[in-house]
C-alpha cells in the first residue's frame, strides 16, 4: 500500500449507505457540520474518511489503522438497527476494536446512535453491541429527524466535536508511551536504530509466551464454536421440520395458523440456547485473535528472517486448513437470507425468529475470524 494520505487518516465513517438514503442525507450532513464545529472550536481541520473509493477498507483496512493509529484516528459509526445487520461495518467496527485493544488504546470508537438507542445494552448477547454500549456515544436519535440546522442539531454537533476533542487530548497523551514500548518490543530505540536488551530489563512476551497464552485458548474456541454449530443446526433441523408442515398444510387456514403457533413455541428455546452459544464463541474467538495477531506481528516483523522464517512456516502449516472455517459463514448467510423469508409470514414467527439472525451474525463474524488465521492463498493472489 502506498504512503497515506494525511486528508483522510483523520477518522473514519461507518454507515449503512441505505441509512444514508433513508434520513434523505442526513448522515452525510452530520459528518459535514462536524468537521466544521471542530474546526470552529479547534482552528484545525478534520478529515472524516467516508466511503471507500480512496482505500479498500478489506484488503488495506488493517495497515491503514497500523500506520495512521501513531495519530489519532478516528472510528465514527453510524449506528442503527442496520448497522449490526451489516457484515462489512460489523467487520470494520471489530477489526478496529481490536488493533485498539491490543495495542493498548481506547476512546477511538465514537459511536453516533441514529435510532435504535433501547437495544443498545452493556449485557447484550452481541459483542459489536457491547462496544457500542461501552464507547462514549452521543445520540442523535431525537435530534436528526428536526433537520438540519435547529438549535438541537446544532448542541448535537457541538457535543460530537468537543467529545472528539476531548478523546484526542487523551490518546494523545498515552500515544509516547504506547509507541515507545512498541519500538522496545521490535528491539530499536526512538531513533530507529537496534538496541540490546539490557540484563534484568523487564521484557516483552516473545513467540513462546505467547503461544503459551494463545494455546488453553484454542480448546474453548473450537468447542464454543463446535456447541453453536450444532445448536444451529438442531434450529435449523425445526424449521425444516415446520416447513414441511406448513407446506401439508395447504388451503387450509386453521390448520395452517396451529402449524405457525407450534412452531413459534418449539424454535423458542433452542433459538435461545443458539444464541447463548453463538456469543460464547464470539467471545472466545475474538480473544484467542488479539493474542493471535501479537504473534503473527512479530513473525512478521523484520527480526532474524532465519528464524523468523521458520516460525512462520510452523504459523502457516497449522493455519492453513482454517481457511475452510469461512464457508461456515457463507452456509449461515444463506439460511439467514432463508429465515429473513420466512420472518415475513407471521409477526409470531418474526418475534421468535429474530435472535437466531443475531445468533448467525455472532457465528459468521467468529467463523470469518478464524478463517482470517489462515495464509493467504496462492491461487487468490
Amino acid at each position: 500500500m502506498s504512503e497515506l494520505n494525511e486528508e483522510w487518516t483523520s477518522g473514519f465513517w461507518s454507515y449503512v449507505r441505505d441509512d444514508d438514503v433513508s434520513t434523505k442525507g442526513k448522515l452525510s450532513e452530520i459528518r459535514e457540520d462536524l468537521i466544521g464545529m471542530y474546526a470552529l472550536e479547534t482552528g484545525d481541520q478534520l478529515k472524516i474518511f467516508q466511503d471507500t473509493e480512496s482505500i479498500g477498507w478489506g484488503e488495506s483496512w488493517e495497515n491503514a489503522l497500523g500506520y495512521g493509529i501513531s495519530r489519532t484516528v478516528f472510528f465514527i459509526p453510524l449506528v442503527t438497527p442496520n448497522y449490526f445487520k451489516s457484515e462489512a461495518c460489523r467487520k470494520e467496527l471489530l477489526a478496529f476494536y481490536q488493533l485498539c485493544q491490543a495495542r493498548g488504546i481506547d476512546g477511538l470508537i465514537l459511536p453516533i446512535i441514529i435510532s435504535g438507542k433501547d437495544k443498545i445494552r452493556i449485557d447484550h448477547e452481541d459483542e459489536v453491541v457491547r462496544i457500542i454500549a461501552k464507547s462514549n456515544y452521543e445520540s442523535f436519535e431525537d435530534i436528526w429527524p428536526s433537520g438540519r440546522g435547529g438549535e438541537a442539531w446544532i448542541s448535537g454537533v457541538r457535543r460530537l466535536a468537543r467529545k472528539l476533542i476531548e478523546a484526542e487530548r487523551r490518546v494523545e497523551e498515552q500515544l509516547p508511551a504506547i509507541l515507545e514500548n512498541e519500538l522496545q518490543a521490535s528491539g530499536y530505540d526512538a531513533s530507529g536504530s537496534r538496541v540490546a536488551q539490557l540484563e534484568g530489563a523487564e521484557e516483552s512476551p516473545g513467540l513462546i509466551e505467547i503461544a503459551e497464552e494463545f494455546e488453553p485458548l484454542m480448546p474453548l474456541v473450537e468447542e464454543s464454536v463446535q456447541r453453536a454449530v450444532t445448536d444451529f443446526t438442531t434450529l435449523a433441523g425445526l424449521l425444516a421440520q415446520f416447513g414441511d408442515q406448513a407446506k401439508r398444510a395447504g388451503n387450509n387456514p386453521n390448520l395452517y395458523k396451529s402449524t405457525i403457533i407450534n412452531m413459534a413455541k418449539s424454535i423458542e428455546g433452542p433459538t435461545a440456547e443458539f444464541v447463548e452459544s453463538a456469543s460464547e464463541a464470539q467471545r472466545f474467538v475474538l480473544q484467542a485473535d488479539q493474542i493471535f495477531k501479537r504473534y503473527r506481528s512479530i513473525v512478521n516483523s523484520e527480526q532474524d528472517e532465519r528464524i523468523m522464517a521458520q516460525f512462520r512456516a510452523q504459523l502457516d502449516s497449522g493455519t492453513r486448513d482454517l481457511r475452510e472455517v469461512a464457508t461456515i459463514a457463507d452456509q449461515l448467510d444463506d439460511v439467514s437470507q432463508l429465515i429473513a423469508s420466512v420472518e415475513n409470514i407471521s409477526t409470531v414467527l418474526r418475534r421468535s425468529l429474530r435472535p437466531a439472525n443475531r445468533g448467525i451474525r455472532m457465528l459468521s463474524d467468529a467463523a470469518r475470524t478464524v478463517a482470517s488465521w489462515a495464509p493467504e492463498d496462492p491461487q487468490s493472489r
